[in-house]
């Protein structure tokens, strides 16, 4: 409300421009610009911003005579890095190859590691190009993509790519071509990957068997068996060394494990590591063949497979995972006193996590479960999968944020910091100052690439954190939250739970209480599901093109939006977070009502389709506790997601506590 008219016209051009309304955008762009000069000063990032920001949009939408008006006069003079690349852009428009070049590679150099992220530098490689200098061309591109965070910007990269064929040339003859052909699986375009990597075995350039297999990985990921089968039968492997050998061996025996359980596939997997046991596909092999065994109710072989995985790797996310499976499989074969001695035995490889707090509350040891329940005080195996706050007793909002700043001036006196938000360094004002505009992306990533940057000072991290308390900037509020926590945690419970507070941002907690009331759903849950998910983004897509704050893909938002009676104009409404969470929301409702109120079912369903949930649940014996299916879950990844979104739930609730 206090925002001036510019300000406001510069928040409505940036709405109508993500909403494909160019030429209005522009105009109020324009508008804008001719009321600024009349305005308060602004920190310098924020005549920067406002000045890209319109410059790129000139450029989409190919108006080189507008983007040359506001070279001539932007708000301020500009000479950082991303300025200068912009400027080379534009003389590459105008056909200024040798000026556009010359002023890229100065800019690059000037750069930044943070600034070269920028879209603008995905445009170097075209300036390299228009004069001739492929090997340049290669090495920014590579350099600009591989530091590419966010999908936002691999969208971009992506845009880039389509329309510049002599980029494509370019790097599918790279002596190096493994960093385009990451980019392009990043970006989920393996068909385009393998076509590049078949062309080049045509043409006969680059190690043969390397790309081969390559091709091989490809038409496994993207499910293409007949044409691995035709592909592994045709590849002439004489001269593939061990390693290369059990990985092609690796793709033929998952596309029967694919097609079918059975002995068979278990025995193709054991015969693998037996034959190469000296290379990685031996220790994978082992949990292949182990899972086979399981699935075909083999428990005997499941469990040494598994315990050979086990002792054949130091480290991996399945190694963990598969100590556990060896516990599991013999408690649930009515085993405790053997499951006992495997969980003695696998204790390191058990690690500090979920797996580790599984084992012991399996055998429910009470001396192990006394120190796990304090190593693990928000577990799901020790709380359970209902959250105990209900939506009804959330605290008044105001209480909320009263909550976290009472944690914010705890852990200030720790760091005999009087105000956080006082005498900021210069960059943290201009931040602070860029998020108050509404720019909560652009604050975001600056803010975060601050704090890292000065990652020994934990009074900047407490800096960082209540400059996003109060602007909206939840991502980097949890981030640095957890960063100090598990640095000054264990000096006192007053300060642990401040710690705890502050790495927990309740964003937009009048519509989550709101939403939750009216579905009769937990608060802390749908805290939790936002964190997993977009980690409080409200405006990022997936590459799979899934939006905002519960990442719903578009026709699952229809189906809930028709059965709300709510009218989705387009896509973008996606973004709002109103929309976002009361759709998101809705289907999670509709997911635990569907579950019979089993979280463990809803959550997974959430995560990786509702077939897969209930064929998860469908494992769990009835005499066991709902818990168990956490376990039960065949994806790690998707296991993990439940057994997190359920664990941060409860730690929003042991954040809460003071409240009640």
């Amino acid at each position: 409300s206090d925002w001036p008219d510019h300000v406001r016209e510069w928040s409505a051009a940036r709405w109508m421009e993500r909403n494909g309304q160019h030429e209005a955008a522009l105009a109020l762009y324009s508008h804008a610009a001719a009321k600024w000069s009349a305005a308060a000063a602004e920190p310098e990032l924020v005549y920067a911003l406002f000045d890209r920001q319109r410059l790129d949009l000139t450029l989409r939408m190919g108006d080189i005579e507008a983007a040359e008006a506001i070279l001539l006069k932007p708000l301020r003079p500009h000479h950082d890095a991303v300025w200068r690349a912009m400027r080379a852009r534009v003389e590459l428009e105008q056909g200024l190859a040798v000026e556009a070049s010359q002023r890229m590679a100065a800019a690059f150099e000037q750069a930044t590691s943070l600034q070269r992220r920028d879209p603008a530098f995905l445009h170097a490689a075209r300036t390299h190009l228009a004069v001739g200098d492929t090997l340049a061309a290669i090495e920014s591109w590579q350099t600009v993509v591989a530091a590419i965070r966010r999908p936002e910007r691999l969208r971009a990269a992506v845009v880039i790519w389509e329309q510049n064929p002599a980029l494509q040339i370019a790097l599918r003859t790279a002596e190096d071509p493994a960093p385009a052909l990451r980019f392009l699986v990043r970006a989920l375009r393996r068909e385009e990957a393998l076509q590049i990597v078949r062309w080049r075995i045509d043409n006969e350039i680059g190690p043969r068997q390397e790309q081969e297999l390559f091709v091989a990985e490809q038409l496994y990921r993207l499910r293409q068996h007949d044409a691995l089968r035709t592909w592994l039968e045709e590849t002439d492997r004489n001269e593939f060394d061990a390693e290369q050998l059990a990985e092609a061996e690796g793709y033929r025996w998952g596309v029967a494990r694919r097609e079918g359980t059975s002995l068979e596939v278990a025995r193709g997997f054991d015969a693998i590591a037996e034959t190469w046991p000296d290379t990685p596909r031996a220790a994978e092999a082992w949990w292949e063949s182990a899972w086979m065994y399981e699935l075909s109710d083999a428990v005997p072989e499941a469990v040494d497979r598994y315990a050979r995985h086990v002792e054949a790797t130091k480290a991996g996310r399945f190694r963990s995972s598969a100590a556990l499976r060896t516990v599991l499989l013999t408690w649930r074969d009515k085993q405790p006193d053997a499951a006992r001695d495997l969980a003695r035995r696998f204790e390191a490889a058990l690690g500090q996590g979920m797996d580790q707090a599984a084992a012991w509350w399996l055998l429910g040891d009470a001396d192990d479960e006394i120190r796990l329940r304090e190593e693990h005080p928000a577990s799901p195996f020790w709380r359970g999968l209902e959250p105990e706050i209900a939506a009804a007793q959330l605290p008044a909002i105001a209480a909320l944020f009263e909550l976290q700043e009472q944690a914010l001036g705890e852990v200030s006196r720790r760091l005999s910091l009087s105000n956080p938000l006082q005498d900021l360094p210069e960059e943290l004002v201009a931040i602070a100052r860029v998020a108050e505009l509404g720019l909560r992306q652009e604050a975001t990533i600056r803010l975060q690439a601050y704090a890292g940057a000065h990652a020994a000072d934990e009074r900047v991290r407490l800096q960082a954190i209540a400059i996003a308390l109060h602007n909206g900037l939840p991502e980097v509020q949890a981030r640095q939250g957890w960063f100090l926590q598990r640095k000054l945690r264990g000096e006192g419970p007053a300060l642990d739970q401040a710690l705890r507070t502050l790495s927990l941002p309740t964003p937009f907690a009048a519509t989550v209480s709101r939403i939750t009331t009216a579905l009769d759903l937990p608060p802390a849950l749908i805290w939790a599901l936002m964190r997993r998910e977009s980690f409080f983004d409200a405006d990022v897509v997936s590459l799979a093109g899934a939006y905002g704050l519960m990442q719903l893909l578009p026709k699952t938002a229809e189906r809930m939006a028709d059965a709300e009676g709510l009218v989705l104009g387009a896509e973008s409404d996606l973004f709002q977070p109103s929309v976002n969470l009361r759709l998101g929301s809705s289907y999670l409702a509709n997911l635990k009502a569907e579950a019979a109120g089993n979280w463990v079912r809803a959550l997974a369903s959430y995560n990786a389709g509702e077939w897969n949930g209930e064929r998860w649940e469908a494992r769990l014996r009835p005499e066991e506790d709902p818990a168990l299916g956490i376990l039960l879950i065949s994806y790690t990844e998707t296991r993990s997601y439940v057994y997190n979104v359920l664990r941060v739930a409860h730690l929003y609730e042991d954040a809460w506590r003071a409240l009640f």
